[in-house]
């Protein structure tokens, strides 16, 4: 895992047990101008389409997305394990998560998937949200009482088994101790305390990013000002993926903690998907 200041992000020891999915999808490069004016004529796939009348086309400078045919499609083993999801998500079993997971803890994963099915009820089948490779995958499931995001990523695009799956429940509301650790380092970002570091974050994460912590918190700061935890965006039994509301604008932060209820992964991305609009 890896450490990104040019992006605000930093990432380590999340574990698939504690994982939600925080992949910001790249958006094309437009003119502002042309961005604000043609709002909502067009949504990411990750994105609540909004309603709005387009720009006249003639003034639109952004590049033309994509051709469809030239997308890479998930393998037979992502398609199947995101398939699989609404009944163990309904139902679990370990025979049928055995086949479909690879170096995955299934305990862990059964108490994740009970923490989701007990807020969202039955799912209805996948939908693909995007940014799918030959060996990845990431999925939408309508259920009685929610929507469910997961992701499914197996080591190549042959492997017979999946290798991770992050998964959270959109808009809900995460375990306490995990909003709890939002607001921590929402709080450091503003005042940076070493002992409030050294006691919520896992030694795992110090001891892989700890040296470079406060430069990034003060790096936060001096370019997004004061941050407090805003609106949920996906929750997890171990984490969340929260609105950083600041000063200057805002932010997605994933926040994922490890059997300790330590901090043992977070991430400051851009806006990933706003659960106000």
């Amino acid at each position: 895992m890896v450490a990104v200041l040019c992006v605000l992000s930093y990432l380590a020891g999340a574990s698939t047990r504690a994982a939600v999915p925080h992949d910001v999808p790249p958006q094309p490069a437009c003119d502002e101008t042309t961005a604000q004016e043609s709002r909502g004529s067009r949504s990411a796939a990750n994105e609540r389409p909004t309603a709005a009348v387009p720009a006249p086309q003639a003034a639109l400078r952004c590049p033309p997305p994509p051709d469809v045919s030239t997308r890479l499609h998930p393998s037979d083993t992502i398609v199947a394990a995101a398939d699989a999801l609404p009944d163990l998500l309904a139902t679990w079993d370990a025979g049928v998560a055995e086949t479909l997971f690879d170096d995955i803890e299934l305990g862990a994963l059964e108490q994740q998937l009970a923490w989701m099915h007990a807020r969202v009820g039955r799912c209805g089948p996948p939908a693909p949200m995007g940014n799918a490779t030959a060996s990845s995958g990431r999925f939408a499931y309508v259920c009685e009482h929610g929507v469910v995001e997961a992701s499914f990523a197996a080591s190549d695009p042959s492997a017979t088994s999946v290798a991770r799956m992050r998964a959270g429940v959109r808009d809900a509301a995460p375990p306490a101790p995990v909003s709890a650790a939002g607001d921590t380092f929402a709080a450091l970002i503003d005042d940076w305390n070493p002992d409030t570091f050294d006691a919520q974050f896992s030694d795992h994460f110090r001891e892989k990013l700890g040296e470079g912590m406060p430069d990034f918190a003060r790096s936060l700061r001096d370019k997004l000002g004061a941050c407090a935890l805003g609106p949920v965006d996906l929750a997890s039994s171990t984490g969340a993926v929260f609105v950083l509301d600041c000063d200057n604008g805002r932010r997605t932060m994933v926040v994922n903690l490890d059997e300790d209820q330590r901090i043992g992964g977070l991430k400051v991305v851009p806006l990933r998907r706003d659960p106000r609009d």
